[in-house]
């Protein structure tokens, strides 16, 4: 009587056919699990340029007109573009669209600003000088 004490060729290529298929299927997710990750990476720092530039514009009185550039280093594969324009039949009110685009990336982001009219970011807090008043004093 033979006893069988290992594997047979057969069954050695179908676990070595299922462990092909199982690590292929393995990589393409881990992959797939990258690309998707550097495109929501880029798609965050898009976000975030656009909002910086918007907060810029919108800290400063209002130029109408347009204004390109690209960002420093380490964002210079990023470019923005700005357009300050005044709304028709709104005295003293301006459009502003900031429109950054970069690895494959776009963001378009808009607001409007009233001339003459402090930001929340400009708010200065006002402190009085007390000791100058007509204060008595108390006796």
């Amino acid at each position: 009587m033979r006893r069988n004490a290992g594997f047979t060729l057969a069954e050695v290529l179908v676990a070595l056919a299922v462990l092909g298929v199982v690590l292929s299927v393995g990589f393409d997710a881990l992959r797939t699990s990258q690309l998707v990750s550097r495109s929501a990476q880029d798609t965050a720092i898009v976000t975030l340029l656009a909002q910086s530039k918007m907060e810029e514009f919108l800290s400063r009185p209002p130029m109408p007109g347009e204004s390109a550039g690209i960002f420093p280093v380490p964002y210079d594969e990023f470019r923005w573009k700005a357009v300050t324009a005044r709304v028709p039949d709104l005295a003293e009110v301006y459009k502003v669209v900031v429109e950054v685009s970069g690895k494959n990336q776009q963001q378009r982001l808009s607001s409007y600003l009233i001339e003459g009219k402090p930001m929340a970011a400009e708010n200065k807090s006002e402190k009085k000088d007390e000791s100058k008043g007509s204060q008595q004093k108390p006796k």
